[in-house]
């Protein structure tokens, strides 16, 4: 190659001297290049590293204290906000039903209707009188959707025990009088005529004066004691018999309804063709009477 170059002319000399000029550079280049990226790199690595080392190195425990702190501060100022949205005082209604026949379902679906019109702006609780006793079937709540789930286990019956319908409505006053209810109504929806029969004393349907029940008497006394107690303090207590009776033996003088009515101080209403629309208009327009 050289001895070409020697016998040829200076032309093609210049040209081939260019040639390897520029293959050099080239590769000079591409080594400069090449240390380059390779300092870099190893820069790049040493930062990485550090940050890791940053990162795994002992926290600054003052200041996550400090953090942990505000955060508590702030979650304990919001338990306070709830605590005082949740035991704001709501007014209570307390459904007593006697779910036993007849006009069992009838009232049972009025009380279901009443009570959703009832809640979450006030307070709800339900007991149902069936199987010769009585049962609380929703502890007093503002909660509607728990309202619903409580309230399918509201069926009919036979031979409610209103009397012990009532002792287990004056138990929920008791409890609930120290939280502060605003005003707390009592509303009892029941047959006029089964009212006797409840603890097998029909007999005495031939006295005119007193309920027969012996039980749901002193319970009539105990809730109407418990309505002038309220008188005293900043409780009012609101009691309603709604008589659901079809014939009229409710208003005459051997009916239960009227009796209990006078027994426990209450308001009486005779409503035969009972709904929830109407259960709930009629406690609306008590408590704005009251």
């Amino acid at each position: 190659f050289l001895y070409y170059i020697h016998n040829n002319n200076i032309m093609f000399q210049i040209q081939v001297f260019q040639l390897i000029v520029l293959m050099v550079t080239i590769q000079l280049t591409a080594s400069y290049l090449r240390s380059s990226f390779i300092r870099s790199s190893v820069n790049l690595n040493t930062v990485r590293h550090s940050s890791i080392k940053s990162t795994l190195a002992e926290p600054d425990l003052p200041s996550i204290s400090r953090e942990i702190a505000s955060i508590n501060s702030l979650s304990f100022q919001s338990t306070l906000d709830t605590k005082e949205f949740v035991t704001d005082r709501k007014d209570l209604t307390i459904f007593v039903v006697d779910s036993s026949m007849p006009g069992g379902i009838q009232r049972i679906n009025s009380v279901k209707g009443a009570v959703s019109r009832t809640i979450p702006f006030e307070k709800a609780a339900v007991i149902a009188c069936f199987g010769g006793s009585a049962e609380v079937v929703l502890e007093p709540t503002s909660s509607l959707s728990l309202a619903n789930r409580k309230l399918v286990n509201l069926k009919k019956s036979v031979m409610g025990n209103l009397g012990v319908g009532l002792q287990k409505a004056i138990d929920i006053i008791n409890q609930e009088l120290p939280n502060g209810s605003k005003d707390i109504t009592v509303v009892i929806l029941a047959d006029g005529k089964a009212h006797g029969l409840v603890s097998g004393t029909s007999e005495c349907y031939i006295e005119t004066t007193d309920v027969c029940d012996d039980l749901l008497y002193e319970s009539a006394q105990m809730l109407s004691s418990l309505k002038s107690q309220s008188k005293s303090n900043n409780t009012k207590l609101n009691i309603v018999v709604i008589d659901t009776e079809e014939s009229k033996i409710s208003t005459s003088s051997f009916g239960e309804g009227s009796r209990l009515a006078i027994a426990s101080d209450a308001s009486y209403y005779r409503v035969p063709n009972l709904s929830d629309t109407s259960l709930s208009k009629l406690i609306k327009d008590i408590k704005s009477k009251e």
